[in-house]
């Protein structure tokens, strides 16, 4: 989200209003107002003050990690929410990025990468089984047990996509086998 993204200004209204009710507001009403102020500058890690100050900047600190991947990905989150062309930056450790940016670029980074990184992690999980099942299945590596079967239960769905997805890519694969390399070292 940027700020002039009709999402910003959305958000930033909302906490005008809450902000308005809290000061303004009768008992509970105000009392809540303060709350719901609370959780979503909570949710962002901002204060107040400095989402409602769109122009000051500060310098935050992000955890990413010390895999190129992190840092590559980090820097496109980035760039999705803010100007990087001319921006600098620093590392205050091999695993952290320190940039200057507002609080509610620095709540959008931060939103944005934990999100990706958790999804990243996740499709790359999967796709290690996946590409771990193709290969095996390539070089027929089948163990004794795998290999008698055994298993008569019905494939739900969720398994034909996952073999359809281990096929797609064991087809994808070089045909090198071992007894070519053999053949070769002749």
């Amino acid at each position: 989200m940027t700020e002039n993204s009709e999402q910003f200004e959305s958000l930033k209204k909302k906490l005008q209003k809450l902000q308005a009710l809290a000061e303004r507001g009768y008992r509970g009403e105000a009392e809540n107002a303060r709350r719901a102020i609370e959780h979503i500058c909570e949710q962002y890690g901002v204060k107040l003050e400095d989402v409602l100050d769109i122009e000051t900047k500060h310098r935050y600190t992000f955890e990413i990690g010390r895999s190129k991947d992190m840092m590559s990905l980090f820097v496109r989150c980035l760039s999705s929410i803010c100007d990087i062309s001319d921006m600098t930056y620093s590392k205050p450790s091999r695993s952290s990025i320190r940039v200057e940016l507002t609080a509610l670029q620095y709540a959008d980074v931060l939103s944005l990468f934990n999100w990706h990184k958790s999804n990243y992690e996740r499709e790359l999980a999967e796709f290690r089984r996946t590409f771990m099942s193709a290969y095996i299945g390539k070089h027929d590596l089948y163990t004794d047990r795998e290999r008698k079967g055994g298993d008569d239960r019905e494939l739900t769905q969720e398994d034909i996509e996952r073999i359809r997805r281990a096929w797609k890519m064991r087809e994808a694969m070089s045909d090198n086998t071992y007894h070519k390399q053999l053949e070769a070292s002749l």
